[in-house]
């Protein structure tokens, strides 16, 4: 393990000569930068002094200077003022410094040459040779760009090839939540996140929604049916346990239609894998149609969705995504000028905008068929766990207050995306392995929900820094709530038996082990408390009517007005039954997380003036 060398010549902030940073002349002598901040477990991989971190957008022309550092936890740039961890970023983040990236952040490594040609490193490979620049493309849209013209021989390497091997482990149990030694987090305000796939959690949410014709199934207890679903599931009454359990085998990795959000008529929601018979309904899952149909209060008709077909496939998000990302994250002003005034043109292009809109007609679709038919809609997908969660997501938003709540919204995605087994550690590319499809699914959900978000303001408690908060907390080592592919995954890790050094539970959740106080402040919206307040008193105001119903019945021929009904929340969009207004996508989350990717010089110009270029 590589330690720190003593340094020389350091100066926080430079001009360079040309727009290479040819002939840079190291600066004058002064202090050394302080040594990053390291977490409990946290320990330093290799370190390289006197090294240039490009600010974006200036051609190479301005860069800061100071001291790289990989450790097995991040990659810590640290200026002559310490502007990495401990100092003044910790109102924004506790645990990474205004220049530090997570390891598990790092999408991809580029060994820039002297002309400026990029070549990709692939994963757990071995540089030989000198590397004057290296340039790191972040999941979050950043970009950085180190230059080691004025580092030691071996130091660039040094770095190169630590972040080569410890940006893409190989299992789970080399990523850093297992090396750190924190304190045990303190229970978080909905009692912990395993306790959103237990017994009395699915009793409350059946409770809560009063849902109909479904039941608590200990069918996949030791995980003997699906290895990707919890092992307690909801299920339709009129099924047996023996029967779901032999059916589920007619369904893609053993998936059978799973009870999501219900309501007191009978209307449902419920997720499904593809059947393994194609071009027709396999009479096991004619059988289970059935059950759904005997378990209804008045024995209608599920209606089956077809996900796979309404949306994009896994691929096209992803491809989808890389265009997107090339648009958000130009290497130059020169390339900005090329694509400027054909940047909406270029965003279309990208097809991103298109599978957003295709998630939310989805999900309108679904909501429509509930209000109006009162019965159960399954979806269905090619696996039942990446597009699938995004539409039964999406609809709860519409159909259910409790949802757009913050602690909902919170238990919306333990629910419907961690218990019931979006498989985040392969979408994520957290783990280097043959055979894993990278796709930002998760990321399309969010969009999609920071559509719905502005458009309606008032009717959500949390705001736009949450959703950007929590995408930068998936790529956080520290925590384990989005690190696996499935509960049994995450199980087996915490396993004292089978493991030298088991899974310490750290849900993403307990925002303040990240933020202060007055971040957290900003997760909630302004707009909702001001409706809140509205709707609270439109209740009162429907309450003190009650009692005088009888006088308003008698006066109702001389043209008196009733009061108003109860606020209801089944469909709190109503108003705004046209799609147009409902589904019109604007530039989303993607901007939001440009502005919080940008890094600045110290007096922090740049942000802003990069901002206007995007239009933000």
């Amino acid at each position: 393990m590589a330690k720190s060398k003593p340094s020389r010549n350091f100066q926080s902030y430079i001009e360079l000569d040309d727009g290479i940073g040819n002939g840079v002349t190291p600066p004058l002598e002064v202090a050394p930068p302080p040594e990053p901040v390291l977490l409990p477990g946290e320990s330093v991989v290799a370190t390289a002094d006197d090294v240039c971190l490009y600010v974006p957008m200036s051609e190479q022309r301005q860069a800061l200077f100071g001291r790289l550092v990989v450790t097995n936890f991040k990659l810590s740039f640290v200026t002559l003022h310490g502007t990495s961890g401990g100092t003044e970023e910790l109102w924004r983040n506790r645990l990474l410094g205004k220049h530090d990236v997570c390891l598990m952040n790092v999408d991809a490594i580029y060994q820039v040459s002297s002309s400026g040609k990029r070549k990709l490193l692939a994963p757990r490979s071995n540089v030989s040779g000198r590397v004057k620049e290296l340039q790191i493309r972040c999941k979050d849209f950043r970009v950085l760009t180190f230059s080691f013209r004025c580092s030691r021989l071996d130091e660039d390497r040094a770095i190169t090839n630590a972040l080569l091997v410890h940006c893409y482990p190989r299992r789970a149990q080399l990523m850093f939540h297992f090396d750190y030694k924190g304190e045990s987090p303190e229970p978080g305000p909905d009692g912990g996140e395993g306790q959103c796939c237990s017994e009395a959690s699915w009793t409350d949410m059946l409770t809560r929604t009063s849902s109909v014709g479904w039941r608590i199934s200990h069918v996949n207890q030791a995980y003997r049916m699906c290895d990707s679903l919890p092992e307690v599931l909801v299920v339709p009454n009129g099924i047996l346990d023996s029967q779901l359990l032999a059916v589920s085998r007619h369904y893609v990795g053993c998936r059978p239609p799973i009870w999501c959000w219900g309501s007191p008529d009978g209307g449902a929601i419920a997720r499904a894998a593809y059947t393994h018979v194609t071009g027709r309904t396999s009479q096991e899952a004619q059988l289970v149609m059935d059950s759904i149909k005997s378990s209804h209060p008045t024995y209608k008709d599920a209606v089956q969705m077809d996900v796979g077909a309404l949306c994009p496939s896994i691929d096209e998000v992803q491809e989808s995504y890389v265009r997107l990302r090339e648009i958000c994250s130009p290497e130059s002003v020169r390339a900005l000028g090329e694509t400027d005034g054909r940047s909406l043109g270029l965003l279309g292009a990208s097809r991103w905008p298109l599978a957003v809109s295709q998630c939310l007609s989805a999900a309108a679709q679904c909501v429509q068929t509930l209000t109006d038919l009162q019965t159960v809609v399954v979806l269905t997908g090619p696996t039942g766990r990446d597009l699938t969660a995004a539409v039964a997501s999406l609809a709860q938003l519409l159909v259910d207050a409790e949802c757009r709540t913050l602690a909902g919204f919170q238990r919306l995605v333990q629910r419907q995306w961690v218990a019931l087994g979006h498989p985040f550690q392969d979408r994520l590319g957290l783990i280097h392995r043959d055979g894993a499809k990278k796709s930002p699914v998760f990321l399309l959900f969010l969009d999609c929900v920071h559509q719905l978000l502005v458009q309606f303001p008032a009717r959500f408690e949390f705001t736009e820094t949450l959703l950007v908060s929590l995408w930068d907390s998936l790529h956080v080592s520290v925590f384990d709530t989005f690190l696996f592919n499935s509960e049994k995954e995450r199980a087996d890790a915490s396993s004292v038996k089978e493991n030298d050094y088991p899974l310490r539970r750290r849900p993403v959740w307990n925002w303040a082990e990240q933020f202060d106080p007055d971040w957290r402040k900003l997760f909630t919206s302004a707009a909702h408390e001001v409706k809140l307040r509205t709707l609270e008193a439109q209740v009162e105001s429907a309450r003190d009517g009650v009692g005088v119903r009888r006088s308003v019945r008698a006066s109702a021929a001389r043209g008196s007005v009733a009061p108003a009904p109860l606020p209801g929340a089944f469909h709190p969009f109503a108003a705004c039954r046209a799609p147009t207004p409902l589904l019109s996508v604007t530039p989303g989350l993607v901007n939001a997380l440009v502005r919080n990717s940008i890094i600045t010089g110290e007096d922090g110009s740049l942000a802003a003036h990069r901002g206007r270029q995007y239009g933000l």
